[in-house]
Formats: structure tokens, C-alpha cells, sequence
């Protein structure tokens, strides 16, 4: 007879005998999922093998009826010794045609069967029906792995469902014989155990999630998955083509009038467009009259342009008549369905853009019916033709199409100028009027837009169709408007909070020069630099292991030197405590999905905890988030790492998030402490979120005076810098130290006081 083994992985199930042990079979329960996709996969080949040589029933058996059981006394004159001759025998009888050498597989299989429950306690009488049963079952049921021999695969039997007793053992009577049987209850394992209590006759594979699918697996069309998972890859091959406002700087009215090449010459081959919002005005004449020139100037280029004021109209019946109406199995089928339809130029590159963006917003909607999502489809279908179809048939790759909107648009207005800033195109959205909505907060990709906010408002008015008379300033007023420019661009001078994004770059050091540049401000330390909105602070991520000179009471006392009124100070590990409800994590996989966070979904999210920060905070907080994630700094056996990772850093507390939201990425830089004394180990929480500060910018030092791994654990050893100072020392007691408080506020000094002194009182 063959052995019988468990699977670890279902795939092994597709193995061939050459890559088995000899004579080795598999019988394994898969009672639930992780993966309902993965699973249906696996279903659907195993079925197509089941169907060539095995048998997939959803049980029960029917039990033998009438005429199969007289069909069997009429064909078998047994003896009921069960011995594997006679079984043999009367296996060859009632299965007419069976080869000799299979029949005595199968008898050896039943005899072993009939012996276990003989040795169970079952009278003579219980034995003869199991054994009719049996027979007949092999017979009229499951007779293509009866009949199955010995191939590129075992014969393959899936049973779904409740099972009982007898058909538990009719299942081992057929892996004992050489066939893969696979036992799948998606709900439970208790009908099984009823029959085999200390699970002996099959191992089991059990997954987290124990509900039936929504669509049953043999439904699914696998093989239109492929299409589009191949339609979507080479979409996906064009992910870098759209540089959007990276290279944007200075006035981006008049950048809109640069030549692709111009806008970034290093990244000449990329699709170099702009998305910005204007909010708001300076004054109204000139305010009016820079957008009358705008659409004069663009009158004379050669750009294709095109300006919406206020509302999008619905698509007209014609308009939507021109979608057919098809019907789709799901969501993907709907998506990719409606993406083969974008149809605005003939340059295949732009072509696969717009289907790439089209998809993206698609996917990116939240979870509604088809009809509706279909209906919202073809809405964006329809306005892509109506507007962006004109810009691309006359389509020049160095001059950009410009779409402009003069309003404040809705949600669908929005989603559809995401859309067209991802093909590639320019978008330009003027609204004078700050208290309106501004969308773009929310909307899928309206985060890869610039937002430039005017400091008045007005009213909205209409677009303006002729040039205003102004009135000239005075040079005294021009003077005071230009000098804070000039003041702050290039001299090494900062406004507070001048820089709403940081990188952080870890600076390699000696350990002597800790105590030099841990009180320095940021813009004193070697490395930073401040360009384009952006700047870069040098900060420390350090572990330090022994003590200097064996002196306990100098070593703390140098700690105690180091603490400022910005430091959050460690002295228990671990620090997070895993115990505590965490709101996050239930929803957490639904935040991170392919290692990208879904911010959109994240800030609407009721779960979301940090609505009451800036949003340059909140960005900037989701932005390390993914950093981390990119960078994989953190390692761990873990499953759903990602989602661990999410979930913990977006629990902060209100400590933390004030000393990020304080950050004045110029100036003083937060501090982190951690004093490891014992031989407790730290969490994945804790490394977590120790390298997510250390990416926000803050100074970080683990001070391990026994030398024992710490931040080992988890944080792969790239990311910090290690010094052995003095010899190894254990058992200390951290003596008690205070974080010192906020001293009185120095009062800044205004500009002019800065430069003419202290001015008249």
C-alpha cells in the first residue's frame, strides 16, 4: 500500500512520484484560508486534475441504493473473511474490468479499513455493509480513481463539506491505494474529528478565515485573471513615465509654457507635466489679469488647451449611448473591461497611459456595486472623450496639453483631474474663492498635486475676458514684498517652519563626536542642505555597548547631560505595550496593500487617529510610513509584517506627535534615549517605531551597557552605527532621571530687529 503524508504547502500536491518519496501519497484537510484567491487557485487546478482521473464531490456519498446492492450480491459470491485474496477477488468481479494489479491495491486498502473497525468493536453485521458500501462506492462513485493507474499524476479525489465517519474512512481506502485525496471544509474541522478524533488517518492545513467564499472557486476564470494581471503588468511598466511637479519651480503659470525637455533636462525622456491648485488671490486686478493673460498666451502657443469653468455636465444620452452596456462578473472584470475601451490617440505610449490612469482611479474607489462603479466608469469614459480626446489628437510630446478648471470642482470633478494629471497631462485648478471645499484632500492621487495658496480671498467671479485697468504700486510697497524673498532664498537664514518635508540621513561618526553634534541644531551639522522645498538633516541612530572605564556613576551622568525637554527617554524594555487595544490593527490590512500604504483610505477612515495634526504633519507622518516599508529596514519571520508595521505607527501617542508636529526640520532636533540594562529583549513594536523616528529626522541613541543584542532583532544593521566604548557591565540600576522641562520661550526677534537692532520701545 502507499504511505500517506500531510502536505505543508498545497502545491505539493502537483508534485509527480519522481518527486516524491516511493509510493508516497498526500491526504491533508484544508479547513479555512488566508488567501481566498490563493486557495480558489489551487481548487481549480486540483479540480481540472479531479476531473481527468479522480472524483470532486461536495458531500455527502449517496449511499448505495437498491439496485447497486443487488447488482452486488448478484455479481459476488463473497466468503466476508476479508482477506486480501478474497477481497481481490470480489474486487475483480464487481468492478468488470479492472486490471489485476489495481484490484489487489484497493483489497489491501479495504482489508486494512474492514480490520480497523473490526478492532473498533463493530460486529460481524456492521463490517459486511461497510464492506458492500465500499465496494459499491468504488464502483459507481468514485470509479475513474478506482480504475486510475499509476500516471504523471495520482489519481486526485477533493471532497467538500460536513463528512461522516464511513466516508472519512472510504477517503483513506482510496490514498491508501494511491490516490491524492484532499478534505475541504471551509467552516470547520468538526465533522471531521467526529470520525478521526486523534486526527491519525490525514494531517490538516488551517487558515485564519472560516467562511465559505463569495464566489466558489470552480465560478472563477482564472485564465481571464491572467489577461488582465498581464494587462495590468505592462500598464504597470509605465509607472515611471509621469514625472509630476518634481521638477517644478518658480512660477508655475509660467512654467507651463516650458518645452518638456526644458522642464527637466536630466529626466528629458519622462512625461514632465505639472498639477497645481491655486487658492485664493493676492489682488484682484492683477490676480484677474495674470489669468486673462494665462489663456492669451496660451491662445498663441502651440499647446492644445482647454478650460472648464465651473461644473462638468453629465454625459448626454448620445454620449453615454456610445458605451454598450455589458454586463461583468466582478469588479476587475468591470475595470479592465471598461480600461480596453480608452481610446484617445494613436501614440501607443500615451495610449497606455491614459488606459494606466483610467485603471488606477478605478481601482482606487471605494467598495460599491458594479452597477454604480460602471455607471461612475462610463462617466469618466464619456468625459474623456468630450475633453481630453481634442488635446491628444493634436498631440506634441514637448509641448504638454494644458486642461484647466475655474472653479472648485466636486468629488467626481476631482477624481477626473487626477485622472488626467496621471496620463500626463498639465492641470491647472483655479479657485479665487478659499472657502470653498478643496477636494483634492481627499480624492484618489489628489495628493500628487502642488497646492498654491494666495493669502486673500474673493468671491467667485466669471473667467475674465478682457484685461482689467490696475493701479501701480509704490517701490516702497514693492520693496517690503521682495525683501522677505531675498532675505530667505540662499543666505543660510530661515523662517520658522520654512520646510514642510525632511530627509533625514544618518550621519557616520566617531563616538566622541555624539557629544559634539547631539545639542547642535540641524543646520549646523555636516550634510545639510535646503533645496527646493526640501531639507536635509543630519541626524544619529546609535548604540552604544559598555561603560568608559568601567565608571557607572560618569557613564549616567553623561546620559543625564544628553536629555533635553524634546527627548522621549526609554528606561523599561520593551517600551510598547503589546497588551493594550491598538484600534488600528483590525483594519490594518486593508490600509497596505502590495506594501503601499492606501492614504486616501487611511485619512477617511474612522478608525484614523491624527485628523487633529496639520496636514504637512499627517502627510509627512504616512510619507515616512512608506519609507519604512520601502526601505525594509525591519525584519522579521512575522506573517503581515506590513500591516504590523502600519498598525503600530499609527497608534502614536500624543507625546510623540507633538514632538514630530514641533520638528523645525532647521533647527533643534528631537531626541530619543533608550537605556537597555537588562536582558529583556525588544518587541517588533519597539524596533518599529525606534527606525520610524530615526527616518523622521530624530537623534537616536541605545545605550547597552551589557552589550547584549537589542536592535538586532529586528532592524537590519544598515540603518544604525554600533560603538564598543569600555568593558561590558550588568545588574545596573538606572539611577532616577528627569526630563528637563521647557525653559521660558525666548521671544523671537522680529526681522528688522534682527538686522537694525532693538528699535524703539
Amino acid at each position: 500500500m502507499y504511505e500517506v503524508r500531510s502536505v505543508q504547502n498545497p502545491a505539493e500536491y502537483f508534485t509527480g512520484p519522481e518527486q516524491r518519496p516511493a509510493k508516497t501519497v498526500f491526504f491533508t484537510r484544508l479547513i479555512g484560508y488566508d488567501d481566498e484567491r490563493e486557495l480558489a487557485r489551487f481548487l481549480k487546478r486540483y479540480q481540472s486534475l479531479a476531473g481527468q482521473n479522480g472524483r470532486f464531490l461536495k458531500g455527502p456519498i449517496p449511499n448505495p441504493d437498491e439496485a447497486q446492492v443487488e447488482a452486488f450480491y448478484r455479481t459476488v459470491d463473497s466468503s466476508y473473511r476479508y482477506l486480501p485474496a478474497e477481497v481481490t477477488a470480489d474486487i475483480r468481479k464487481f468492478l468488470s474490468g479492472i486490471d489485476a494489479a489495481r484490484a489487489a491495491q484497493l483489497a489491501e486498502a479495504v482489508v486494512e479499513a474492514i480490520d480497523g473497525l473490526r478492532k473498533a468493536g463493530k460486529g460481524d453485521n456492521i463490517l459486511k455493509n461497510a464492506y458492500v458500501k465500499f465496494l459499491c462506492w468504488l464502483r459507481d462513485g468514485f470509479d475513474r480513481a478506482a480504475y486510475a493507474s499509476a500516471g504523471p499524476q495520482p489519481p486526485k479525489v477533493l471532497y467538500e463539506g460536513d463528512i461522516t465517519k464511513y466516508e472519512v474512512i472510504f477517503l483513506r481506502i482510496l490514498a491508501r491505494a494511491g490516490c491524492d485525496v484532499v478534505y475541504l471544509n471551509y467552516r470547520s474541522d468538526e465533522s471531521y474529528l467526529a470520525a478521526d478524533r486523534g486526527s491519525q488517518l490525514s494531517g490538516k492545513l488551517e487558515g485564519r478565515i472560516h467562511t465559505v467564499p463569495r464566489t466558489p472557486f470552480s465560478e472563477i476564470d482564472f485564465e481571464a485573471e491572467e489577461r488582465r494581471a498581464s494587462f495590468r503588468q505592462e500598464l504597470d511598466g509605465f509607472s515611471r513615465t509621469v514625472n509630476t511637479n518634481r521638477w517644478l519651480y518658480g512660477d508655475a503659470l509660467e512654467a507651463v509654457f516650458r518645452s518638456n525637455r526644458a522642464r527637466d533636462p536630466v529626466n528629458e525622456d519622462a512625461i514632465n507635466n505639472l498639477f497645481i491648485r491655486y487658492a485664493g488671490i493676492d489682488e484682484r486686478e492683477p490676480y484677474l489679469n495674470r489669468l486673462f493673460q494665462l489663456e492669451e498666451d496660451l491662445k498663441a502657443s502651440k499647446k492644445p488647451w482647454v478650460r472648464i469653468d465651473g461644473k462638468i455636465a453629465n454625459p448626454s444620452v448620445a454620449e453615454a449611448g456610445a458605451a454598450p452596456k455589458i454586463s461583468y462578473q466582478d469588479r476587475d472584470d468591470l475595470i479592465y473591461g471598461l480600461a480596453e475601451r480608452v481610446s484617445l490617440t494613436p501614440d501607443r505610449v500615451r495610449g497606455q497611459l491614459a488606459k494606466r490612469a483610467f485603471v488606477l482611479i478605478m481601482e482606487a474607489q471605494e467598495s460599491q456595486n458594479l452597477t454604480r462603479l460602471q455607471n461612475f466608469g462610463v462617466n469618466l469614459l464619456c468625459w474623456m472623450e468630450r475633453y481630453l480626446k481634442p488635446l491628444y489628437s493634436v498631440y506634441d510630446a514637448e509641448f504638454l496639453p494644458v486642461l484647466i478648471y475655474y472653479g472648485a470642482p466636486n468629488a467626481k470633478e476631482g477624481t477626473f483631474l487626477s485622472m488626467a494629471a496621471l496620463m500626463g497631462a498639465d492641470v491647472l485648478v483655479v479657485c479665487p474663492d478659499k472657502t470653498l471645499e478643496d477636494v483634492f484632500v481627499s480624492v484618489p492621487y489628489g495628493d500628487n498635486s502642488r497646492l498654491e495658496e494666495l493669502p486673500s480671498s474673493m468671491p467667485m467671479e466669471p473667467y475674465p475676458d478682457r484685461e482689467i485697468k490696475i493701479r501701480v504700486t509704490t517701490a516702497a510697497y514693492d520693496a517690503q514684498r521682495q525683501l522677505d524673498d531675498i532675505l530667505y532664498t540662499g543666505t543660510g537664514l530661515f523662517r520658522n517652519r520654512q520646510f514642510l518635508r525632511s530627509k533625514p540621513v544618518t550621519l557616520k561618526t566617531t563616538y566622541d563626536e555624539i557629544g559634539i553634534l547631539w545639542p547642535a541644531e540641524a543646520k549646523y551639522r555636516p550634510g545639510f542642505a535646503a533645496e527646493k522645498g526640501r531639507v536635509t538633516v543630519p541626524n544619529l541612530f546609535a548604540k552604544v555597548c559598555g561603560v568608559e572605564g568601567g565608571d557607572v556613576a560618569k557613564y549616567f551622568e553623561n546620559i543625564r547631560a544628553m536629555l533635553t525637554p524634546n527627548t522621549i527617554l526609554v528606561t523599561r524594555i520593551p517600551f510598547i505595550d503589546g497588551s493594550r487595544p491598538n484600534p488600528i490593527e483590525p483594519y490594518a490590512v486593508r490600509f497596505v496593500s502590495n506594501g503601499k500604504l492606501q492614504v486616501d483610505m487611511i485619512k477617511r477612515h474612522s478608525a484614523y487617529q491624527y485628523e487633529f495634526l496639520s496636514d504637512d504633519t499627517q502627510d509627512y507622518i504616512l510619507e515616512k510610513i512608506q519609507e519604512l516599508l520601502d526601505l525594509k529596514w525591519i525584519e522579521s519571520r512575522q506573517a503581515h509584517l506590513d500591516e504590523t508595521v502600519v498598525a503600530t505607527l499609527l497608534n502614536l501617542n500624543r507625546y510623540i506627535l507633538k514632538l514630530i508636529q514641533n520638528f523645525d526640520f532647521t533647527k533643534t532636533i528631537p531626541k530619543m534615549v533608550v537605556i537597555d540594562t537588562t536582558e529583556a529583549m525588544f518587541s517588533l513594536a519597539d524596533c518599529i517605531l525606534i527606525t520610524f523616528l530615526n527616518l523622521v529626522g530624530f537623534d537616536i541613541v541605545v545605550f547597552t551597557p551589557t552589550g547584549y543584542r537589542n536592535l538586532e532583532k529586528y532592524i537590519r544593521p544598515e540603518a544604525y552605527e554600533s560603538y564598543t566604548i569600555g568593558d561590558y557591565c550588568y545588574n545596573l540600576a538606572v539611577p532616577q532621571l528627569q526630563i528637563p522641562p521647557e525653559g521660558e520661550p525666548k521671544r523671537e526677534k522680529g526681522l528688522f530687529q534682527k538686522i537694525f537692532g532693538k528699535g524703539r520701545k
